[in-house]
Formats: structure tokens, sequence, C-alpha cells
């Protein structure tokens, strides 16, 4: 009884594990195409734009976001590489 009953528990809990994976996979997927539709899309808009040297519609909004974004971009990866140095050299130390 215990064992028929730690093994329908299980089973339950294994399932639930998969579907959580699955779902967080999809969602990552879906985010994935989202971002990338996007940025293909904007792409795509300012390349035109370009070829017809027709004015951007907010041309400092955008300047502004992109020079955020990479800004942001640039202060994440120089806090990662920061990050694995210190903890490289307290490997060498210890």
């Amino acid at each position: 009884m215990v064992r028929r009953r730690f093994d329908e528990t299980s089973t339950a809990a294994l399932n639930a594990a998969f579907y959580l994976r699955r779902e967080y996979l999809l969602l990552r997927v879906l985010i994935t195409v989202l971002a990338g539709l996007l940025i293909f899309t904007s792409q795509y808009l300012m390349a035109g734009w370009t070829i017809a040297s027709d004015p951007t519609f907010l041309a400092g909004t955008v300047a502004l976001v992109g020079f955020t974004l990479w800004n942001l971009g640039a202060f994440q990866a120089a806090s990662s590489r920061s990050g694995e140095f210190l903890g490289n050299g307290e490997h060498l130390v210890g």
C-alpha cells in the first residue's frame, strides 16, 4: 500500500517536472522567435528608410533606446568578465 502510493506520487512528480520543462522550452522558443521577427522587421524597415533617404520617425528616441541598450549590453559583458576574473583568481588562490 505504501509502495503503491509512493509509485503514484513519484509518477505524478515526474510527469509534472516533464510538463514544466516542456512548457519552459516552448516559452523560450516562442520568445526567441518573436524577438527574431522583431529584429528582422526593424532591420528591414531601417534599411528601407536608409535606401529611400527618408527621415526617421522619432529619430532621437530610436537613437536613445539604441544607445541605452548598447550601454546595458556593454555593462553586463564587463561585469560578467570581471566576475569570471575574480572567480578564477579565487580558484587559483584556493
